[in-house]
């Protein structure tokens, strides 16, 4: 019996790749840490990662990643073919310390338009929303050289989970998208929230919610600035982290206020957004169900409609995975960077092998 349904088919022409693995290291979330692609087929995308003893249970736990770990690069110079090492961009704990006891800083301004600037950001100690302090770090060489990590502000929230969701406006403003919590009473009820800045990163204002409330958690928001102006986000809806799915917002205003515009999926989150050369929206998301990996549907009308699910990767060993990062290639192929683990006898942490970072080249299917 096929392992998928058979209205699901595999997308075309697709290579899967090793981007970094080590068997003593836990590596996940490039969601979280970020993909970027400038000039010449030259692409850098960040992960977590940590020493791991496989054989000690509590060792893979995201909670010790996101406190002791750090952020790494890794950078192509032929459009995801091969990769190098690119060197730590954040060290945890070391951050945690500048954010929490450091001096509360501003950084200067920076030409966030610029295809050569990024930004980078999470939460100190770590992401956990009882007790996190929101950062965020910038580079004007593509990835290069880093600011240092500056304190982002809470605006009387209880929590901001920090995380690299950010779009610019044609006005030059950006927007940087991230799960916010209230206050007490919301305990897990997080909902995207959107941040602005209109002096290149030098400040920052409470833009708007995305989402309404609800009883569970709104995540992981993905933007997409769309030709006419149009602001999409794709939505994580969080009941339990292997029943999560996507759900897609829009804003016809700037990002000042949302109205739902579909769900393109029965299960799989979190999401994100790519706008195709010819126009079409890609949506690629982890699959935590069995067969586990990564899928992806396709909208013709504006994030409206969804097509048919496709598999771009299956077969992995456990829920523990996918957090993809999608960009498309100047060749027209699309590149998703992802985690992943197989089920392994020799490296294995709670029946499945080492968590690595990976990514699979393919044809956006017609």
């Amino acid at each position: 019996m096929s392992e998928y349904p058979k209205s699901t088919s595999e997308v075309p022409n697709r290579t899967h790749d090793v981007v970094y693995r080590s068997d003593d290291e836990y590596c996940a979330f490039p969601f979280l840490g970020g993909l970027w692609k400038f000039g010449d087929g030259e692409i850098l995308t960040a992960f977590f990662t940590i020493d791991c003893d496989y054989s000690v249970r509590g060792q893979g736990e995201h909670e010790r990643l996101g406190r002791f770990g750090s952020i790494r690069g890794m950078r192509s110079f032929d459009s995801g073919r091969t990769w190098v090492e690119d060197g730590e961009i954040a060290d945890l704990p070391e951050v945690a310390d500048t954010v929490m006891f450091g001096l509360d800083a501003r950084p200067t301004s920076f030409d966030l338009n610029d295809d050569e600037t990024i930004l980078a950001s999470f939460s100190a100690p770590h992401q956990e929303p009882s007790h996190n302090h929101p950062w965020f770090m910038i580079s004007n060489n593509k990835g290069q050289e880093w600011t240092r990590a500056f304190p982002f502000p809470k605006f009387e929230f209880k929590s901001v989970y920090g995380q690299p969701n950010y779009v610019t406006r044609p006005d030059g403003a950006c927007l940087l998208m991230m799960p916010v919590i209230r206050d007490d009473l919301d305990h897990d009820q997080q909902r995207p929230a959107v941040f602005a800045s209109f002096d290149g990163g030098s400040s920052w204002s409470f833009l708007s919610f995305i989402t309404e409330k609800r009883s569970y958690g709104m995540i992981h928001p993905s933007p997409l600035v769309l030709p006419d102006g149009t602001i999409l986000a794709a939505v994580r809806a969080n009941p339990e982290s292997d029943t999560a799915w996507t759900e897609i917002y829009q804003s016809e205003d700037k990002g000042r206020s949302w109205s739902r515009l579909s769900r393109p999926n029965d299960h799989g989150a979190p999401g994100t957004l790519t706008l195709l050369d010819d126009g079409r929206i890609l949506l690629v998301y982890g699959y935590r169900k069995p067969s586990y990996g990564v899928r992806c549907r396709i909208s013709e009308d504006g994030g409206k409609s969804w097509g048919k699910e496709w598999i771009i990767r299956q077969g992995g060993g456990s829920v523990d995975l996918g957090y993809p990062r999608t960009i498309q290639l100047s060749d027209g192929k699309v590149l998703t960077v992802y985690y992943f683990n197989e089920k392994e006898a020799e490296v294995s942490l709670r029946g499945t092998g080492v968590r690595y970072i990976a990514s699979t080249i393919f044809e956006a299917p017609s």
